[in-house]
């Protein structure tokens, strides 16, 4: 399963899910109406996105000042960064889930989990009916991975306790947690890439060690990994367009490299 990033679209990491499929997988990408670009349906019409909580924040928060935004985030996930044991790197998690940056998302991350589980709930359905699926599912190994927010969304689904999922990869984002009193622990093994020149404005967010307390605290083995030179869309397909260099969106690292690397992280 691949879930894209937030205001993305299902195609996003299309290349990936090409290179999954050549290699015997069969992958699902999930549309999350009205936060995704666009979803269309099968009668023809489709929908665009509604007003985003990341829109708001902006407006109302930073007054649309990106570089403002990017401060604020770097000023909250330091302290989970560079947090000397997994205690104060929770609490430093729940701080950053409570920032402005964050403000609005907790419902978009419910509404993902539960957009990803009603898949799920599908498959069994999928793989008895007709084709092309009929067969051809292998429900007792199911992974799940996902870019940005979609990310997020895998590791939501891996800490699920009766989660189906067998593993998970999280593209470069902090897990959130809402719930101060929130404990979460992974529930798959799991693998964490990370940016370490992810470019906002003049900002230059180094993502590596996000999710250490997850990594440290899972009772599964878990990988973290940081591909040094990348940016945030260097693990979308966007690292394949190199003009966007020009607007901060990829790190100083070949395009083509990174995408090599991230196929490699995914297919393990």
């Amino acid at each position: 399963l691949f879930s894209h990033g937030y205001g993305s679209f299902a195609k996003q990491n299309n290349h990936q899910m090409e290179m999954l499929a050549s290699h015997g997988y069969v992958v699902f990408s999930l549309h999350h109406p009205y936060e995704s670009l666009y979803t269309p349906f099968p009668d023809g019409t489709a929908v665009t996105m509604a007003e985003t909580p990341l829109q708001a924040i902006l407006e109302e928060a930073y007054g649309g000042e990106v570089g403002d935004y990017a401060a604020d985030l770097e000023s909250h996930l330091i302290p989970v960064t560079s947090a000397p044991d997994p205690e104060t790197a929770r609490l430093a998690m729940v701080e950053l889930a409570g920032a402005p940056v964050y403000a609005g998302f907790e419902q978009s991350i419910d509404i993902w989990r539960e957009d990803t589980v009603l898949l799920l709930d599908s498959l069994a359905a999928l793989d008895a009916g007709g084709q092309p699926f009929s067969g051809r599912l292998d429900l007792d190994r199911i992974g799940i991975f996902g870019h940005s927010f979609g990310g997020i969304t895998a590791g939501e689904i891996c800490m699920m306790a009766d989660t189906p999922v067998k593993a998970g990869i999280n593209l470069d984002a902090p897990q959130l947690f809402f719930d101060g009193e929130q404990r979460p622990q992974l529930q798959t093994p799991f693998l964490f890439a990370y940016s370490t020149e992810a470019r906002y404005g003049k900002v230059v967010l180094d993502m590596t060690g996000a999710n250490d307390y997850l990594a440290d605290t899972s009772p599964h083995r878990t990988y973290s990994v940081a591909v040094e030179g990348t940016g945030h869309y260097n693990f979308s397909y966007m690292t394949f367009v190199p003009m966007l260099s020009m607007f901060g969106l990829l790190g100083p690292i070949d395009g083509v490299l990174a995408g090599q690397i991230s196929d490699n992280l995914v297919l393990g």
